[in-house]
């Protein structure tokens, strides 16, 4: 279950638990203290035309908080399942999936201790594309990562672009910055 819970079909079960329709397009304030939804459920493909804008919002900021964020490395195989074929990664227009699972787990090599945490109120939500099924989030955190020699602390931006054409959902687009370095 674990496995499940921390690769890409978790977006899936927390949109499959709750189907309503949508109240609203556009920008979408995520909750400030995001929690799991108990009630999520294993389902079939996800039609996010009929997930309403508050649930979406709960469903991202948890991806975020619990799976993104997460200072467990994740397997090849949930970055496989996570990500498109070909991703906007990083500035390149188009990146194989199998050069972002070398580059993750170069940087897991890099950093193997690692601690994230969302800035509260900073998390946009954004409907976008023609047929509504791209995801935009855009976020900050803090990060403190460390290996045996070197210490990185300081702030972040991540926008990470989701397309729900496919069943489940899968990373389109992943860009970030750093806001700034040492302690926060």
């Amino acid at each position: 279950m674990e496995a499940l819970m921390r690769c890409g079909t978790i977006v899936a079960l927390f949109l499959a638990a709750m189907l309503a329709p949508i109240s609203a397009m556009g920008v979408l304030a995520a909750p400030s203290e995001p929690v799991l939804n108990e009630r999520a459920e294993p389902g079939g493909p996800v039609d996010i035309d009929a997930i309403d804008d508050a649930t979406l919002a709960g469903v991202m900021a948890n991806y975020v908080v619990n799976i993104y964020l997460s200072p467990q490395a994740m397997t090849p195989e949930e970055i496989e399942q996570l990500y498109a074929p070909r991703v906007a990664y990083f500035g390149e227009a188009s990146k194989s999936r199998e050069a972002i699972i070398r580059d993750k787990r170069a940087y897991y090599t890099r950093w193997p201790l690692r601690s994230y945490a969302i800035v509260p109120d900073t998390m946009e939500i954004t409907r976008a594309g023609l047929d509504g099924k791209r995801i935009e989030v855009t976020f900050q955190f803090t990060f403190d990562v460390r290996s045996r020699r070197r210490i990185s602390q300081g702030r972040a931006t991540a926008r990470l672009a989701f397309d729900f054409a496919t069943p489940g959902g899968q990373i389109v687009a992943e860009e970030g910055d750093v806001i700034s370095r040492g302690r926060n």
